[in-house]
C-alpha cells in the first residue's frame, strides 16, 4: 500500500507536468494530466482542499492556452469558491484569482466585468500590502493595459506611469513586470498615433 504522502506527491508532480506540457503547447497530453489531476485529487484530499484549488488553477491557465473559454470560466468560478471558502473573503489569494479571471472577461468581451474584477484585485492588493507594493503595482498595471485597450488612454497613462515609476524604483530592468510595462506604453503610444 501506498503512503498517503507518496501519492500525494505523485500528484504534484503529475500537476508540474501537466503545466510544462501546457507551456510546450502539448496541450492533449497537459489536459489528460490535469483533469486526472483533479478527479484524484478529489478522491484523496475531499471536494474542498487546497489540492483540488490548485488543481482548478492549473486547468484554468491550459483551458485559457486552448481558447476554451467556457471551460476556463467554470475553472476560475470554482476556485473563486474554494479560495474564499478556504482562505476567507479579499484574501490575496482571491485578488490573484481575480486578476486572472479579470483577462479571460476582457478576452470574452465582458469588458465591464472584467474592470470591475481588475479594480478589485488592485484595491484588495493595496490593502493588504500598500499601494507600493511590487504585488500591488502588477495588478495597477493590468488595470492600466485593461483601460488603454479600452480605449480609455487618459485613465491607462496615469495608472501606467504610476507603474513605471514604482517598479523601476525596485525592480531590475530586464524584469518580467517592466516588460509589461513597456509593452503597455507601446499600445499607448500606438493609440496615441
Amino acid at each position: 500500500k501506498t503512503p498517503t504522502s507518496a501519492i500525494g506527491l505523485n500528484l504534484d508532480l503529475e500537476t508540474r507536468l501537466g503545466q510544462v506540457m501546457r507551456e510546450a503547447g502539448r496541450f492533449a497530453e497537459a489536459k489528460k494530466l490535469l483533469e486526472n489531476g483533479l478527479v484524484r485529487a478529489k478522491s484523496l484530499y475531499g471536494p474542498e482542499s487546497r489540492f483540488v484549488l490548485l488543481q482548478n488553477e492549473a486547468l484554468a491557465d491550459l483551458y485559457v492556452d486552448m481558447g476554451d473559454y467556457r471551460a476556463a470560466e467554470q475553472q476560475f468560478r470554482e476556485q473563486l469558491r474554494l479560495v474564499r471558502m478556504l482562505e476567507g473573503p479579499e484574501s490575496m489569494r482571491e485578488s490573484m484569482v481575480l486578476h486572472n479571471f479579470a483577462w479571460l472577461q476582457a478576452a470574452r468581451g465582458n469588458a465591464a466585468l472584467a474592470e470591475e474584477m481588475f479594480r478589485k484585485a488592485w484595491l484588495m492588493r493595496s490593502r493588504h500590502l500598500g499601494r507600493e507594493s511590487t504585488t500591488t503595482l502588477r495588478a495597477e498595471s493590468g488595470l492600466a493595459r485593461f483601460l488603454i485597450s479600452q480605449g480609455r488612454l487618459d485613465e491607462g497613462r496615469i495608472h501606467l506611469a504610476h507603474v513605471a515609476s514604482g517598479l523601476t524604483a525596485q525592480l531590475p530592468v530586464d524584469a518580467p513586470a517592466l516588460q509589461e510595462v513597456a509593452l503597455g506604453q507601446v499600445q499607448l503610444d500606438i493609440l496615441e498615433g
